[in-house]
């Protein structure tokens, strides 16, 4: 996958753009944690940061920070 976890949990982003074939799309804020959103990957321009949304179990969904490193 293009995602993965590293010994602190913390998400590893692979080339997204070589495993899915798109570009992460850039926004300013972050998207709402929800179903609609789940898998989603963007680059949050205010802060910086690569994200995305994941499922934690039941109905609860989180947006995550993906490092690139």
């Amino acid at each position: 996958g293009w995602c993965s976890r590293n010994n602190n949990s913390e998400l590893i982003m692979a080339d997204y753009r070589t495993e899915k074939g798109t570009i992460i799309q850039t926004l300013a804020s972050d998207l709402a944690a929800n179903a609609a959103n789940e898998g989603i990957t963007w680059y949050n321009s205010t802060s910086g940061l690569y994200k995305v949304v994941v499922d934690t179990g039941g109905d609860s969904y989180a947006v995550q920070t993906i490092t690139t490193s």
